[in-house]
């Protein structure tokens, strides 16, 4: 399976720890954000770093650079475990629009879309950054 190409993608945005920020926290809400949109997503995980029962099993699937397909219910089930995320990589496609979610040392959190912005509420505080900074091949 293949990550879809940045050039897809027309936002990108950072939500970095601030006080009390938690990743599983906002991943959490981004993700049921998603989840309760109704549109069917295939999810496709890799560079896993976490601990917790599920973590650290996703930590092994994902060894390597592999990338395995996954529900999006299972994420949220990790999310709602005693553990923490320090890195991932998540790729999630529908119909209706396309998000790859970065896990940067447990500290920041980039959401690139290529579709309508989530909402505040789903993403708290974030600042926009330059889709560019992702495109390797430019």
């Amino acid at each position: 399976m293949k990550y879809m190409e940045v050039g897809n993608f027309k936002w990108a945005i950072e939500l970095k720890s601030i006080n009390d920020f938690e990743i599983e926290k906002t991943l959490f809400l981004i993700l049921s954000h998603l989840n309760s949109s109704m549109n069917q997503y295939k999810c496709l995980l890799s560079n896993v770093d976490a601990t917790g029962l599920i973590g650290n099993e996703l930590a092994e699937k994902t060894s390597g650079n592999i990338v395995v397909e996954i529900s999006l219910n299972q994420i949220i089930e990790v999310l709602k475990e005693d553990g923490q995320i320090f890195d991932m990589n998540l790729e999630l496609y529908s119909e209706y629009g396309n998000y790859r979610i970065m896990v940067l040392r447990g500290e920041i959190i980039n959401v690139l879309g290529d579709s309508q912005k989530l909402p505040g509420e789903a993403l708290g505080e974030y600042q926009e950054l330059d889709i560019k900074m992702f495109n390797l091949n430019s």
